[in-house]
């Protein structure tokens, strides 16, 4: 205990340190909805606008939100740090799962039967 503390003239109200960080909480029935949505819209690039659009004007969600919502539709990996990361996230994604449906698209076409 330091001196200033046992004067009066600082309190643990004063501690920016021990301050404890206030959780964001996640709405997990829009979270689960969106998930389901953009999972919904596989490849299609006019359903995944649709659904991406919705999102990022929703006012209800969150940076937390979107960040559970990013990692739920991704693979993983850090979480978001932002809206705009969440988003840049789930815009990556997309274009992951597209590029391998292509890929296996051409693949089918090799492949001995």
């Amino acid at each position: 205990m330091g001196l200033a503390r046992m004067l009066g003239f600082y309190t643990e109200d004063d501690d920016m340190v021990r301050a404890k960080a206030v959780k964001a909480s996640i709405n997990h029935a829009k979270v689960d909805d969106y998930v389901a949505r953009l999972r919904a819209a596989k490849t299609d690039r006019s359903a995944f606008d649709a659904v991406l659009k919705t999102l990022t004007t929703d006012a209800d969600v969150a940076a937390a939100d979107i960040a559970a919502i990013a990692n739920s539709y991704g693979i993983g990996g850090a979480k978001a740090a932002s809206r705009k990361a969440g988003i840049e996230k789930i815009s990556k994604r997309f274009v992951e799962l597209v590029r391998y449906d292509a890929k296996n698209k051409v693949a089918e076409k090799f492949r001995p039967i």
